[in-house]
């Protein structure tokens, strides 16, 4: 069974999240992706490529950085859906740990 268009979609947002992919080769994949959405029929994956490209809009007409544009495209919204799903990682981004219990266990 191939994939559904969300979880391609979100499978490039989180390979890009890992630095796997640049944001231009998201960009190249999902352009062309998105301008077809709807024929996909996929709700989900409608809603989520009118989110990106509301994000790209947004980082083309306010001037953002690559780094802004590489936060808001990977943000948990995007990428732990994917995580969780497929890969089985409800984190895909590192968390770091807690100093206060490296202190306390220290003392």
């Amino acid at each position: 069974m191939s994939e559904s268009v969300e979880t391609q979609i979100r499978r490039a947002l989180w390979e890009c999240a890992k630095r796997r992919k640049s944001l231009d080769e998201f960009r190249a994949w999902f352009v062309p992706l998105s301008w077809n959405i709807e024929e996909s029929k996929d709700a989900q994956a409608i809603k989520l490529a009118h989110h990106i490209d509301g994000i790209l809009a947004e980082a083309s007409s306010g001037g953002w950085t690559e780094d802004q544009l590489q936060e808001q495209l990977t943000s948990p919204f995007v990428a732990t859906s994917f995580a969780e799903s497929v890969v089985g990682d409800p984190s895909p981004f590192p968390i770091p740990q807690s100093s206060v219990a490296s202190a306390y266990e220290a003392a």
